[in-house]
């Protein structure tokens, strides 16, 4: 029998403001910060896969 093969394709966003690069911190480890973002869910684009992301992670819905 053969094995499926999944793949997770994980988006992320660069936020500069002001020369300044945000970054969030992982909910389940704080002792590191990442670019905000997240998986890829089936049937979804890039675009809205970073806006769903940011409005879940900041909670604010992004000019894309």
């Amino acid at each position: 029998m053969s094995e499926i093969k999944k793949f997770i394709i994980r988006c992320r966003a660069i936020i500069l403001h002001e020369g300044k690069l945000l970054l969030v911190r992982h909910p389940h480890d704080t002792s590191f910060a990442a670019l905000p973002g997240g998986h890829l869910e089936w049937g979804e684009g890039v675009k809205e896969c970073i806006s769903r992301e940011i409005i879940e992670e900041l909670g604010v819905k992004p000019a894309l």
